[in-house]
């Protein structure tokens, strides 16, 4: 029950919900990002 319970907060926030595998997140705005993204499509914020 406590996974579909934050499952249902991750969808509220507009996230996906949690996986398996941990995901690649923004360290700015902390949303999920794809793997191989070169900045966040959310904030914006570049990836070196």
């Amino acid at each position: 029950m406590g996974k579909e319970i934050f499952d249902s907060i991750d969808r509220f926030f507009g996230e996906e919900p949690m996986n398996k595998h941990e995901d690649r997140r923004c360290p700015n705005c902390r949303r999920i990002i794809p793997e191989d993204a070169r900045y966040c499509p959310y904030c914006q914020k570049k990836f070196w």
